[in-house]
Formats: C-alpha cells, structure tokens, sequence
C-alpha cells in the first residue's frame, strides 16, 4: 500500500508543478523531465476538447481525481490512513471519528507531508552538492520542486521546518498519535506522554516531531539512492545503456560532492554503499534521540 501511495503522490506532485509552472525551453528537452510532460500533455489534449475547459482547469480535475482514488483504494484496501513523523511515530484518525471525511482530510495531510519530505529531499540534495555544478537530474529536481526551489536558499530550512512543525499541530490536534518502539524494552504511548506533559513541554515535543519529520527527507535520500543502485545493476544485466546513464546521474546527484571523490571509477565503486550505511546510522539515531526525548518525563523548574 505504500507503494501504491508513493506512486499517486508522485503523480500529484507532477500535476501539482506543471500547475504552478510551465516547461522552459531548458527542461523541455530534459529527458528527466520530457516524459512526465508529454504524458501531461497527451492527457489534456485529449480532454480539452470534451470538456471545453482550458489546460490548467484539466490538471486540477486530474489532480482531484487522482487524490480521491487514493483516499478510496485506501479504503477499499481496509488500510488506515495517516501522517508519518520519522519511523515510529503516526498520526491516525480518532477511533470514534466520522470514517469518510476524516479520510479525506488524513489523506490530504499525508499528501501534504510527502511533498514537504520530497522538498527536504531537495534541501539536503542542495546542501551536499558540488558548487556551481549542474546537471539534467539536478535541473528536473528543481523543476519539480516548484515552487518552493525559486525561495532563496537562506529561508528554505527556515520554511521546511515550520511548515513541518504547522502538519504536526494540525495533525496531532485532529488525530491521535501512536508510535512504535524502536529498541527493545522501550514502549511508551506517544499521546500519554505529550498529554500529561504541561502546555510548553507540549509544545516543544509537538514542535520535535516537525523537526522529525523535516530529517526524514533523509529516509527519502535513501530510499532514492537505494531505487538508483538497484537500476544500475538491473540495467548493467539486461543491457540497458539509456537506463544506465539515468540511474548513474541519480546516483551523482544524492551523493553530491561525495561523488567527486570515487577512487575507482573503472572497477567496483563503494561510495554510494559506505554513503548509503552512513545516511541510515545518521537518520536512525535522530529517530532514537527523538523518540526517547518525546517520552521523556520532562519537568518544568518553575
């Protein structure tokens, strides 16, 4: 289910850009980005006519379409819906709570939060990437990340972070928070512990899962990193140059500067596996430090 919903949100993210801006000649005959737009385009051309209704009046009837198939395969599957806060904590709907409009409005919230992972993806594909150095991958993540990739780079952590910290208040106060324990021995329940705790410690661990949530681009950086490994390999078996060549500048632009300094670049490369280890160790213990600090029986001095 998971994948099924990464897969719409990506679709939604697609229309959502193309909605916002329109192709320049630059990242027309981007291949990175040609292909989504030409499917775009086939699309609209197709309805325009019968539905004597302008272009960007078609994605938004395509993007109302897509999100509520996904709200209702989500129901259809018996799956529950909900917003993620690194790997052990989940906003869910209330148990006694109305099932059909609490499932749209936690279906949009979780659209909401992927495409706020996906442009912290971008923020930390930004922050280790090689100065003045650009490339077809780099150009049609910025085309994508529209329009929040046009903020100037000083204020983009500032709004990742507080749109973060705003899901996790609109989410916590709508839903009920449950969590996971990450290690052994150590259960506790994510809404006794912000609950009991007094109104700025309240505050300051609801705002902690923002933060959580802004560090699982990371989780992002590795699935992708993952996704381009395993298309490399596939690739090299089946002979496919084109799809090489793809996966390799997937691989380049998650590594960033990192990717400079492969020491071997006829034979076996281990940059992207030791980068790949060390992105999960980093990601995994801010999820522990957090999990531990939000269960924390936290007492005011005064």
């Amino acid at each position: 289910m998971n994948f099924l919903s990464t897969i719409t949100n990506l679709i939604m993210i697609i229309l959502f850009v193309r909605l916002c801006a329109q192709p320049d000649r630059e990242t027309f005959f981007n291949p990175f980005v040609s292909a989504s737009n030409s499917k775009v385009n086939r699309i609209t051309d197709i309805l325009s006519p019968l539905l004597a209704l302008p272009e960007r009046a078609i994605i938004v009837l395509l993007l109302l379409f897509v999100f509520l198939f996904k709200s209702l395969l989500v129901a259809r599957l018996g799956q529950q819906v909900g917003v993620s806060f690194g790997e052990a904590f989940k906003c869910v709907p209330p148990p006694n709570a109305a099932v059909k409009p609490y499932l749209l409005v936690f279906s949009f919230l979780e659209s909401i939060s992927f495409l706020l992972k996906f442009w912290s993806f971008h923020f930390l594909t930004t922050l280790i990437a090689t100065p003045l150095r650009s490339s077809r991958a780099s150009q049609a993540l910025n085309y994508y990340t529209q329009p929040y990739s046009k903020l100037p780079f000083i204020f983009k952590p500032f709004f990742l972070v507080g749109a973060h910290i705003i899901l996790a208040f609109i989410a916590t106060n709508l839903g009920v928070l449950t969590t996971n324990a990450l290690q052994p021995n150590q259960e506790a329940s994510l809404t006794t512990a912000i609950i009991t705790s007094s109104f700025p410690i309240n505050i300051i661990k609801t705002a902690a899962l923002g933060v959580l949530a802004f560090v699982q681009g990371i989780s992002v950086m590795i699935s992708a990193l993952f996704a381009c490994i395993i298309g490399s390999l596939l690739a090299t078996f089946m002979r496919r140059p084109a799809v090489m060549l793809f996966c390799r500048e997937g691989t380049d632009l998650i590594l960033g500067r990192f990717a400079n300094n492969r020491a071997v670049q006829t034979g076996l490369d281990f940059t992207p596996l030791i980068f790949f280890i060390v992105a999960n160790l980093i990601y995994n213990a801010v999820n522990v430090f957090i999990f531990t600090f939000i269960n924390m029986n936290i007492e005011l001095p005064f």
